[in-house]
């Protein structure tokens, strides 16, 4: 298509002769797939922010790679410190601690950096590996994102397949609102019924046929259920899967709530008193992850969560349609104007 040169997009046009409906199909789930799933990765990029990076450390590289393994690097070189992706060296203290990691840049760079072990400058039993040494000068600290070490990408993973087929699932309900059924018919009449669909599926006006181009009685219909219901369904789902994937990113699903859930305050509330404290406890454990870090290397880095904008009082607190508050909501009453 003539946009995919210049925005390098993905080109639905494949060219040539028409490609089988299995092979188009499959191709089109992937693009779902791919769109919703760099949706999710966005989001999932955001559920943060850290703050105080020395100039020679990327927020991105950071970010990214807490991401997609659930650590990150920092490391002294040369007088700077660094932070790239990490994976742990094999050696551990009696405490579970690695006495090593292994890090790596996008250039090829890759080295074995020596850790400073929580505790270990006050005991040199808890800085001891397995391998009973303590040679190595330690330059380097290893965070953890969670507790488990656990690459929040999976999340993404998982959901973005999820959303995907209820999209597909959405578009294929669409199609057979506007042809119902299978049709079966005698070969007489198969080209005149493609032809008419084929202008259904391009939204023209249904063309008006001829009785005598073939006898309808020859034409039969094995119906398809589908119905408004159907997609009613999906949207829903879609909406659902969304707001639970906002909760793992500590941002409150319900900012922006129609008008029946904005009656219902205490339970928009409530909901998201549970999403701010799962948010709070994984930037205490973050947190005290970086304060290491601050601690081994002199650096000042902190951690908080990027919530989003929350609407503003006067939509959160009254109704859209009414500019009345709603029921729980915040608003003068004429009790008050009359004062």
């Amino acid at each position: 298509m003539w946009y995919g040169p210049i925005f390098g997009c993905i080109n639905l046009n494949l060219g040539g002769k028409a490609p089988k409906q299995s092979k188009l199909a499959a191709f089109k789930n992937n693009v779902t797939f791919q769109n919703v799933f760099a949706r999710l990765v966005k989001k999932g990029l955001s559920r943060y922010e850290i703050e105080g990076l020395p100039d020679t450390c990327s927020e991105r590289v950071v970010k990214t790679a807490l991401l997609y393994h659930g650590s990150v690097g920092f490391f002294e070189k040369e007088g700077s410190i660094l932070a790239l992706p990490a994976a742990p060296g094999s050696d551990i203290t009696l405490n579970g601690d690695f006495k090593s990691m292994f890090v790596y840049g996008r250039n090829g760079y890759n080295e074995q950096v020596p850790l400073y072990v929580p505790g270990g400058a006050n005991s040199a039993e808890v800085n001891k590996g397995v391998l009973r040494t303590n040679d190595k000068t330690p330059r380097g600290v290893w965070v953890r994102e969670n507790e488990l070490v656990y690459p929040f990408l999976n999340y993404c993973i998982d959901y973005a397949d999820k959303i995907a087929d209820t999209f597909r699932t959405l578009d294929v309900s669409r199609f057979y609102l506007k042809r119902p059924g299978v049709f079966v018919a005698e070969e007489q009449a198969v080209a005149s019924l493609k032809k008419f669909f084929d202008s259904m599926e391009n939204n023209q006006p249904y063309d008006i046929v001829s009785t005598g181009i073939y006898d309808v009685s020859k034409v039969n219909l094995l119906e398809i259920q589908s119905s408004v219901d159907n997609i009613k369904g999906c949207t829903d789902l879609i909406e659902w899967y969304m707001n639970d994937f906002d909760n793992l990113c500590f941002k409150n699903s319900n900012s922006n709530p129609d008008k029946k859930e904005r009656l219902l305050v205490d339970e928009v509330n409530s909901n998201n008193e549970a999403t701010d404290a799962q948010g709070d406890s994984f930037i205490e454990f973050l947190q005290e992850q970086l304060d290491f870090v601050n601690e081994s290397l002199g650096t000042s880095l902190s951690v908080k969560i990027n919530k989003e904008e929350k609407e503003n009082d006067d939509i959160r607190g009254m109704d859209r349609d009414t500019d009345e508050p709603a029921v729980g909501g915040s608003g003068s009453s004429d009790s008050d104007s009359d004062n």
